[in-house]
């Protein structure tokens, strides 16, 4: 019996060390599995939280792998062709990307930019509305891009991994492309396009999506699309259409759609919202863009600039005239916007003598480096550049003494990285953001950014004035 008890204790021993053992290899191994447990939390004073604990712990992990020249262990990457919208939004939209990719523990393939636009592509996607070059641009053009990946980090997102690294570690293969099955006109008119399909067609997929319980198809017409080729002769393995509506869950499209795929694609990304994807994405609300960094040197050309025209002090406007314009015949728009300046330049002139305030600013989406789509929502396609033309022309002669950006106010050094509309449009809220006084027209997602700036720079005495809201 003695004996019995002794083998007993001698096995017990040997389990208890050969579990202790795999453990120790196990944590050593694989820490990237407690990079992403929990998103920060503001909640996270008391430490004795146990998902706070975990966090306490990460900075160390992070550490190890910020000395890494590539992300260690990437288990998915996301490739979008297209975003959609322009700078404010588009960026918008690859956060949300950037959230959706850390949930699915992956990471996002930094875009291209040319023009305030984005494409997963440097040949981007098309030719560009006003200009014959379609030349994109590293994404570094608008963003401090090693800046945005430590912000990411800090905020317990996957960083963007280069273009390259796609091409170099998805041995020409994506297993899947995903076209999301948007509703509307203008998404049905973008599918047959791109596609080469008829309405035939593309109802047939859209019924066979109603069918599906589990929201995706198979839709072999995606791959007329080329993307493929463009990506350096890819091979593709699946083409599938999602139905956006049917995956709030991350887990559900994981399981359903993505499965064991390495490398994705999407044709296009929208983002989150109405007749855009409907996924859950919570740790969303802890980035927007106003916390990426931007490229030094725009920042720096906007310095300079302040530093030759505007010094000591000055007043900034900016003025999103778009929305002067939404829904109006060109005679009433022309009306509201020449009632707008004429406000504005009255309260311009009040506020300068109140502040004892010699020089002012004012930076629009009227300008050539503004907005692209004022003048194709609104004007017919003949007279479209030169109603966009007249109506900034009114403005700057209603505003009186202001001064305005030009590229060729800038050292012929600098003028090179002017050549493309995002980049100006950056110098520009650069700028605006660092005035004494901030006047703002019209509102938008371009301007909520500019906004955040300046309470940056002006946390404690900020003044914003809105005019123009009723119009």
């Amino acid at each position: 019996m003695a004996s019995r008890f002794k083998k007993v204790a001698v096995l017990s021993l040997f389990l208890g060390s050969l579990a202790t053992a795999i453990l120790i290899i196990f944590f050593h191994l694989t820490p990237s599995l407690f990079v992403d447990i929990q998103p920060t939390s503001p909640e996270c004073g008391n430490v004795k939280n146990l998902p706070c604990q975990i966090q306490n712990i990460k900075p160390s992990i992070i550490k190890q792998q910020q000395n890494d020249i590539r992300p260690i262990r990437i288990k998915l990457l996301i490739f979008a062709y297209r975003y959609f919208e322009q700078l404010s939004m588009s960026t918008t939209n690859l956060i949300s990307l950037l959230s959706l990719a850390t949930l699915l523990g992956g990471n996002v393939v930094t875009p291209y930019v040319h023009h305030s636009r984005m494409s997963g592509v440097p040949q981007g996607i098309g030719r560009n509305r006003k200009l014959d070059d379609v030349r994109y641009f590293n994404m570094s053009l608008y963003f401090n891009l090693e800046g945005v990946n430590q912000m990411l980090k800090q905020h317990r997102y996957a960083p963007l991994v280069s273009y390259d690294y796609l091409t170099s570690n998805c041995n020409k293969t994506l297993d899947v492309l995903i076209h999301f099955m948007f509703q509307g006109s203008m998404a049905n008119k973008d599918a047959k396009k791109w596609y080469k399909i008829n309405n035939k067609i593309l109802q047939q997929a859209k019924n066979k999506l109603a069918e599906n319980e589990d929201g995706w198809t198979l839709c072999p017409f995606v791959a007329n699309a080329n993307i493929g080729q463009q990506l350096g002769k890819f091979d593709i393995k699946r083409y599938v259409c999602v139905d956006p509506t049917k995956f709030q869950s991350v887990e559900k499209f994981s399981k359903h759609v993505i499965r064991d795929a390495k490398c994705v694609g999407f044709v296009q990304w929208k983002g989150i919202g109405n007749n855009r994807a409907w996924f859950n994405l919570t740790r969303n609300r802890y980035i927007k863009p106003s916390l990426f960094p931007h490229n030094e040197r725009l920042i720096a050309i906007a310095k300079t600039f302040i530093q030759r025209y505007l010094t000591p002090r000055f007043i900034a406007v900016h003025g999103r005239i778009e929305r002067l314009l939404i829904g109006k015949t060109f005679e009433i728009g022309n009306r509201n916007v020449r009632n707008c300046m004429q406000l504005l330049n009255r309260t311009v002139h009040t506020l300068r003598q109140q502040h004892n305030i010699k020089h002012s600013f004012l930076s629009t989406d009227l300008a050539d480096s503004g907005s692209d789509t004022i003048y194709n929502k609104y004007y017919e396609h003949e007279q479209k550049y030169r109603k966009k033309k007249e109506l900034y022309r009114m403005a700057v002669a209603e505003l009186s003494q202001s001064h305005l950006f030009n590229a060729s106010f800038v050292d012929e050094n600098n003028r090179s990285t002017l050549n493309d509309n995002g980049a100006i449009a950056i110098v520009e809220m650069q700028i605006v953001s660092r005035a004494d006084i901030l006047i703002t027209i019209g509102g938008g997602n371009f301007q909520q950014w500019i906004i955040d700036l300046y309470m940056k720079h002006h946390p404690n005495n900020p003044k914003i004035i809105p005019i123009c809201q009723n119009l």
